[in-house]
Order: C-alpha cells, then sequence, then structure tokens
C-alpha cells in the first residue's frame, strides 16, 4: 500500500494500496487484501478503489499531480549590487568634523560631535540637530553620507561627515532550523547569496536526512533539495531582507503492506 502525508483525489491498488485503517499497525499481512475487497464492494464506500492494470494505465498517467511535487519551485538567481540601501528600523552613526572656532556642532575643546545609533523612522527619516529631519530610506550609506553633508553645507561649510550602517530587521534575513547556528543575521549588501547564509549558520546539520532548504519570501514559499542547491552554482539566489531560510527534512513516505512482501513505512529519498 502506498500512502502520502498529503491528500489524494484518488486511490490505485496493484498489490501496493492506498490505505488508512484506524487503530491498526503495521504488518497486517493478508487481512488488508479482504478489508480492501469489501470496501470497493460496499454500497457506500469510505474511499475509492481503483484497479489498476493495461487497460487504464494510460489513463491514470493523466491524473493531476499529487502531494508535495507542485511546490518545488526555486527563484531564479541573479547578482545584486555590493551595497547596502537604508531601511526603516535601520541604525545611523554619524561623526561630524568641523575645525572651525565656535563651530554650531563640536565642543570649544574638540573638533568632532558623534551622534551613534539614530534609528531610521519609518517614514525613512533621522534627526539631525539644524537640518531637522533627513530622508535617508532607499539609498546606499555614501548617498545618505552626502544628503547630510550637502545639507550641512548650508550652515557650516567646512563639515565632513562620516556615516556609518547597522542592518535592522528589514535588513536582515533568518535562518530558522536544520543548521548549527540558527538566527538573524544581517545583509552585508544586496548581493547576500543563500549558501553565505547556511554557511554563516554552521552548514546543514550532519543528522538531517534528505535535508530540503525552503526560502520563505513575503506570502511565498520555495522549496529545493539541499543537494541540488549546493549541486548548482544557478540555485545559488541572493537574498532580501525579511527572507527566512528554513531547513528540514523531507516528511514525504508512503506505507507498503498487503502483498507487497515488504511492510514498512519508506521515506523519500
Amino acid at each position: 500500500m502506498i500512502k502520502s502525508t498529503r491528500q489524494y483525489a484518488k486511490w490505485a491498488v496493484l498489490g501496493i494500496m492506498l490505505l488508512a485503517v484506524p487503530a491498526c499497525g503495521l504488518p497486517r499481512g493478508a487481512a488488508i487484501t479482504s478489508e480492501i475487497v469489501n470496501e470497493e464492494r460496499a454500497e457506500t464506500p469510505t474511499y475509492e478503489v481503483i484497479r489498476v492494470g493495461r487497460a487504464n494505465a494510460a489513463a491514470i498517467a493523466t491524473w493531476p499531480s499529487t502531494g508535495t511535487n507542485d511546490s518545488f519551485h526555486w527563484p531564479k538567481a541573479s547578482n545584486g549590487p555590493r551595497s547596502a540601501i537604508i531601511q526603516p528600523g535601520d541604525k545611523i552613526s554619524l561623526a561630524i568634523w568641523d575645525n572651525q572656532d565656535n563651530s554650531l556642532l563640536t565642543q570649544a575643546d574638540g573638533k568632532t560631535v558623534a551622534m551613534p545609533g539614530l534609528t531610521v523612522s519609518p517614514t525613512g527619516t533621522i534627526f539631525v540637530p539644524y537640518l531637522e529631519e533627513v530622508v535617508v530610506t532607499g539609498q546606499t550609506p555614501a548617498q545618505a553620507r552626502r544628503e547630510v553633508q550637502n545639507r550641512l553645507s548650508l550652515i557650516v561649510p567646512s563639515a565632513q561627515v562620516q556615516l556609518e550602517l547597522e542592518p535592522g530587521q528589514n535588513n536582515s534575513v533568518n535562518l530558522v532550523s536544520g543548521v548549527a547556528r540558527p538566527g538573524s543575521f544581517p545583509l552585508p549588501d544586496r548581493n547576500y547569496k543563500i549558501l553565505s547564509l547556511i554557511a554563516q549558520g554552521g552548514g546543514i546539520a550532519p543528522t538531517l536526512r534528505n535535508p530540503q532548504v525552503q526560502l520563505q519570501r513575503g506570502g511565498t514559499t520555495y522549496r529545493i533539495r539541499a543537494e541540488q542547491l549546493f549541486g548548482n552554482g544557478a540555485h545559488n539566489i541572493t537574498l532580501r531582507g525579511g527572507d527566512s531560510v528554513v531547513v528540514t527534512e523531507d516528511q514525504r513516505y508512503f506505507t507498503a503492506f498487503g502483498a507487497t512482501g515488504s511492510e514498512r513505512l519508506i521515506k523519500f529519498e
């Protein structure tokens, strides 16, 4: 008997049968055959029994795919720019240098002022004294630094600005399970690949049987066998902020019993 963990629209019988019998265990032996035959003859059967042979094999081959195979799809790989993009929730640290006497920004005994940990607001701005709100979201750190310096030059012409970015949740990806060190990992740039993430998490646990890699992006889940991901560079996709990666074992199996000669659970390889 073959039993998928997913619901099947029809049940095929050819020595290997698809059957769920409450409160019974394996092995069952010949008793299963009589139960199948009785169900086939019942006036109100609980499942459909279809005898498979040469006459209907071609028609059965046209049945729609079932189970989990239809969800095994994967995005196309592409390269991204090697620079980060500032998103709401990121933290910006500014250091402003000004060598003028009586500077608006610096103290008399120093030529620099530090503004650490400025959180980018939901509207994409940071507050800078004398400049009010400065829009930085959607810009690279270099572009944002120039924006702050250009705004600042109107009141402090000699000032120089240094800017550092600390990625927040919108610029991070989550490695949920199946690796040595799961966690949330900041994106260093927009060209950060999924294999780099798995390596940063310590690699896939060797105890996983036939591991599957799942990518959750927005409302869509993509899946691929780890063997395929490692074996083909075209599958090494670029990650986006907010992505979640889950590594699990392939849970699919079927149950063989009846006249198969082997009554056991058989996992998919």
